[in-house]
């Protein structure tokens, strides 16, 4: 069996023009490759654009994941009904999307998922502090979908009559996260 990768050992850095992300290899699945190009082509000149920020996540000084993340909205359609928030009147709910999230190849499977998941959890956490928002987006990719359901994301409604897409949207209302952070 693989070791898992204890969180304290990870080291989370906001993505910067020093360091050198050529050695993420993310080909294990065909439709994952973009996400390994999004990270050395276009992932430093979007957080340079103010439209993303990217983290890159290193175990013992090797580039293991990384995630980008973006603001977002979700309409009250799109959730499951007794996730709605009760007295909202608005159409739409803010969020925070995970754009981009990745394991190197090498990595898999040793728990780096879940913890970049967990750090996420903390900045959207520490985020609220400042900013109203109270739901956590992604579209996920197939291969990704049993992550994010056993991470307790749900499955967002989409039309029916809307065509197909290669991406599968998910939400997870973080009220818990925010209250037990207040709590401490």
């Amino acid at each position: 069996m693989i070791e898992p990768i204890p969180d304290e050992e990870l080291e989370y850095v906001t993505l910067h023009e020093g360091i050198d992300v050529n050695s993420f290899s993310c080909r294990g699945k065909p439709e994952e490759i973009d996400l390994e190009e999004f990270l050395k082509e276009d992932a430093l000149r979007c957080q340079n654009s103010f439209f993303s920020v990217t983290r890159v996540v290193f175990w013992r000084g090797t580039l293991v994941g990384y995630f980008t993340l973006v603001t977002d909205c979700i309409e009250k359609e799109e959730m499951v009904r007794r996730d709605r928030i009760k007295g909202y009147k608005y159409r739409f709910y803010p969020a925070i999307k995970i754009a981009r999230l990745a394991v190197h190849d090498d990595y898999r499977c040793r728990g780096v998922g879940t913890n970049m998941l967990i750090e996420i959890f903390s900045i959207v956490g520490d985020l609220t502090e400042n900013v109203g928002c109270r739901i956590l987006t992604v579209d996920a990719k197939p291969t990704s979908v049993e992550f994010y359901e056993k991470s307790d994301f749900r499955r967002a409604l989409v039309n029916p009559e809307d065509p197909p897409k290669e991406i599968i949207p998910f939400y997870f209302d973080i009220l818990h996260i925010i209250r037990a952070r207040k709590s401490l």
